[in-house]
């Protein structure tokens, strides 16, 4: 995985992890990369957007981490093929819904 991130984004630089505290369950780093997929989805809270936006101000790790993890995201996305579900799929799950509801 780190060979695909490092060549779709380039390796980190070096040092980068030494400044980074994410090991340590009790720093903002650790939060951050706790929150992160609620930033990434906009899920996260009000409270910890403002911390997010906060940390990621001041601590460049985090910040590279963060646009590491949104960018992942946007190539996958558009990697994704969308397809239209049969409408006769669509029918029968219906069907089976109702089927399964009308039983309880």
């Amino acid at each position: 995985m780190k060979k695909l991130i490092d060549s779709l984004f380039g390796s980190p630089k070096k040092g980068a992890d030494d400044l980074c505290d994410s090991d340590n369950p009790e720093s903002d780093c650790s939060k951050v990369l706790s929150v992160l997929q609620l930033i990434i989805d906009d899920e996260a809270t009000e409270d910890d957007q403002k911390f997010f936006k906060k940390h990621v101000n001041e601590c460049e790790p985090c910040l590279e981490h963060y646009q590491v993890e949104k960018s992942l995201l946007e190539e996958i996305k558009a990697k994704i093929e969308k397809k239209e579900c049969p409408e006769e799929i669509v029918k029968s799950i219906k069907e089976k819904l109702k089927e399964a509801s009308t039983e309880e």
